[in-house]
């Protein structure tokens, strides 16, 4: 039975999250359904999305690492499919959530990992890319929620570096 914690679902994992990257000393920045609805309009998401840079040859230090902060892999053969896809699919078993975390492997990625802004919402600190790169991000996705992102992005940040 998984235990389910004390402080809401994609808050314990974000904190979870935010733990092992930094035990393990990997940067990186949370992406996906969560920074849009911290940086542009909030709006329901199911999961935890995060950017890392990560050399291949320290991937299973990383992975087992995760297990201490109860990720776990989603799929049997998680390296395998991580070499084709550029992502680790997770879930964190105490809440439940599914967590994918890209890989980063682009120069644009790399350098939005090196723009990360801390943004502190309660007790949590999250990095965050800047809205100019998460718009990015959304605009190369480009599913129809991440255009409907990038309209609320640029609504809730008038002062955009176009």
């Amino acid at each position: 039975m998984v235990r389910k914690s004390p402080s809401s679902p994609p808050e314990a994992t974000l904190r979870s999250l935010t733990d092992w990257l930094r035990a393990a000393n990997v940067s990186g920045l949370i992406i996906g359904g969560v920074a849009a609805s911290l940086l542009g309009r909030p709006r329901f998401t199911q999961d935890v999305g995060a950017l890392i840079l990560l050399e291949e040859d320290l991937w299973e230090t990383f992975l087992t690492a995760g297990t201490r902060f109860g990720f776990t892999p989603r799929i049997a053969d998680l390296a395998a499919f991580a070499r084709k896809s550029c992502v680790f699919l997770l879930r964190h078993q105490p809440t439940g959530v599914d967590v994918d975390i890209a890989l980063a492997g682009l120069p644009f990625e790399e350098e939005a990992i090196r723009q990360v802004k801390r943004y502190r919402i309660g007790k949590l600190t999250l990095p965050l890319p800047t809205p100019e790169n998460l718009i990015i991000m959304k605009a190369v996705a480009h599913r129809p929620q991440d255009i409907a992102d990038i309209r609320a992005l640029v609504d809730a940040n008038p002062r955009l570096d176009y």
